[in-house]
């Protein structure tokens, strides 16, 4: 179980993702869901982990490592990668964000594409 600063930390980054294209749309948003669901959160870092879905934030410069571990980082990029894909298909701005995530965290980008599945990573 994470605790609710890296929770909220790895959220913001796949809201990031979500509104990449400008869009927040049905599939995304039952992905949000189930991964809420599955973090377990107390009902009052529920709601805040809800605003960081649906209310679009400023495009960070980057996503910090702190406070994710490596494995953590990897599946921000594994869980965006597929919450981008959930409403039929991975956008372009939705590649670019999930790049500039895996630049942050300093995985290279090749290694991101082979991590998520994607077909270029192939």
């Amino acid at each position: 179980m994470h605790s609710p600063a890296v929770a909220l930390h790895m959220l913001a980054a796949l809201a990031h993702v979500a509104w990449a294209d400008g869009a927040l749309l049905p599939g995304e948003a039952r992905f949000f869901a189930e991964v809420i669901d599955g973090l377990a959160f107390e009902p009052a870092d529920a709601a805040l982990a809800w605003r960081r879905v649906v209310v679009p934030a400023e495009a960070p410069a980057s996503f910090p490592p702190a406070p994710l571990s490596r494995e953590d980082q990897r599946q921000v990029l594994r869980l965006g990668y597929a919450m981008a894909g959930a409403d039929g298909g991975v956008s372009e701005p939705e590649l670019a964000a999930l790049r500039a995530i895996s630049l942050s965290y300093g995985i290279p980008w090749p290694e991101a594409l082979e991590l998520m599945g994607h077909p270029l990573g192939f």
